[in-house]
């Protein structure tokens, strides 16, 4: 019997975002999308691991010491790396025609960003703790707000239907999240306006901290209250103060201060800043292995 040619062996994956393949999984005769699928699942355990980490410091489970956020932060900067690794293959010539969103660039440079802006989030919670001044703490919001724009506008390039992919809930926690940093954000240089006695630059920050209508109504959409119960919870208080500190401002300037406010539009644009970097994915080096049959399987026969 001749030997069976690799290139013919049939691969076949459950993808986790194909609504298609949820219960069959998507065959492929090609080891390189067996490659990139591997490598995708290894992102998103490191991915998964981190944000475990994560809540078990958040929830008082273990010490919320330097090293344990340093720990969490490294792990969403290697899945950054294997996925900045994935996005630079020629994944659409590895598909055999077949319509698999793993296999597209946009993709894996959205898990690229989304990791990314996860672990400037960890480095934010550590630069909160250790006092870092208000205007760099900005500077790292608006940062990861960037990141979660420029996934929710990879996330619309792939112009996929909802009932294709399960990207739903990744549509909301993009944009919400792309918000509730820009709101951190403004709040600060807000509160550093007013304090320097430009009330009426406040108020115009302040109003830029609002959510949009297009934002407001995610807030309460039923993909978002399902998929995402916790966030939120934990982003309610931020919407919240934003509005309270608006109204405050608002109150003290019409019977205090009487400054002019201007017309946010005409702000300049904040600076960001984004201080989390990937760690390079280097593959391993190709090692022959030589493989010699005493015996032939009675399968092959």
């Amino acid at each position: 019997m001749p030997p069976t040619d690799w290139r013919s062996l049939n691969v076949g994956w459950c993808t986790p975002l194909s609504a298609a393949y949820a219960t069959s999984p998507a065959v492929v005769p090609s080891l390189q999308y067996e490659l990139v699928m591997v490598l995708t699942a290894c992102g998103l355990l490191h991915r998964a691991q981190a944000r475990e980490q994560l809540h078990a410091l958040a929830s008082g489970a273990g010490p919320a010491d330097d090293a344990a956020y340093k720990q969490v932060a490294n792990l969403l900067c290697r899945a950054a790396g294997i996925f900045e690794h994935t996005a630079g293959l020629p994944l659409s010539a590895w598909t055999q025609g077949l319509k698999i969103y793993e296999m597209t660039a946009d993709v894996h440079t959205l898990f690229f960003n989304l990791c990314l802006l996860e672990a400037q989030e960890v480095t934010i919670k550590k630069a909160v703790a250790t006092n870092v001044s208000p205007n760099t703490i900005a500077k790292l919001c608006f940062g990861v707000a960037q990141k979660a724009r420029i996934c929710d506008q990879l996330r619309a390039n792939l112009k996929v239907q909802a009932s294709e992919v399960r990207f739903g809930a990744l549509n909301a926690y993009c944009a919400l999240t792309a918000h509730t940093y820009r709101c951190h954000g403004y709040t600060l240089l807000a509160a550093q306006s007013v304090k320097s006695g430009q009330v009426g630059q406040g108020i115009a920050l302040m109003q830029l901290a609002q959510p949009t209508a297009d934002e407001e109504k995610l807030y309460s959409a039923t993909v978002a209250k399902e998929a995402l119960p916790e966030f939120l919870r934990g982003n309610a208080h931020v919407r919240a103060e934003a509005v309270a500190r608006l109204q405050q401002y608002c109150k003290d300037n019409s019977s205090i201060y009487f400054d002019t406010v201007p017309d946010a539009t005409t702000l300049a644009a904040p600076e960001s800043a984004c201080l989390a970097k990937p760690v390079t994915y280097v593959p391993p080096v190709p090692a022959t292995v030589t493989i010699k049959v005493s015996e032939t399987s009675c399968c092959l026969q």
